[in-house]
């Protein structure tokens, strides 16, 4: 099944979004729209069908029990930050590099040597300028271009 493109969508993947609606705003006054998923399963699903502008993707969050499985065995990391699978997903699906952010609460080493691996940005949670300033650094190109 071919993915449709979603040029002027992000797809932001956390179970606590209400946290971020400064960022779902700040996405809207630059004139995109946010899909949301607040489980792996529910963005895996997102990725299949379509192609987004950029892919936001909280480390910590709920997966469901066979989904978690696979995604163990792809990789023991996965079970402990599932959203790292989302991120590995959207670039094996054809999201570029720049165009899929991961971030969490956590600033450890594991995780920038997850997200290098993956080969996605990662910011830490909490840090609402440097989010900005990613989000604008990656939406200030056209991948397509």
């Amino acid at each position: 099944m071919k993915t449709g493109e979603r040029k002027r969508t992000v797809l932001l993947m956390d179970d606590e979004p209400q946290y971020l609606d400064w960022l779902v705003d700040y996405l809207k006054a630059k004139g995109y729209s946010v899909a949301h998923a607040t489980t792996v399963d529910a963005a895996v699903g997102l990725l299949k069908k379509s192609k987004y502008r950029l892919v936001v993707c909280d480390l910590s969050v709920p997966v469901s029990e066979q989904l978690g499985k696979t995604i163990t065995s792809e990789l023991a990391l996965y079970g402990k930050y599932p959203g790292a699978y989302v991120a590995y997903l959207a670039r094996n699906l054809g999201q570029r590099s720049r165009q899929v952010v991961v971030y969490s609460v956590h600033d450890r080493a594991e995780i920038q040597e997850l997200a290098t691996r993956i080969g996605v940005q990662y910011i830490t949670k909490g840090r609402p300028r440097q989010f900005k300033d990613e989000i604008d650094h990656v939406l200030s190109y056209d991948p397509t271009a």
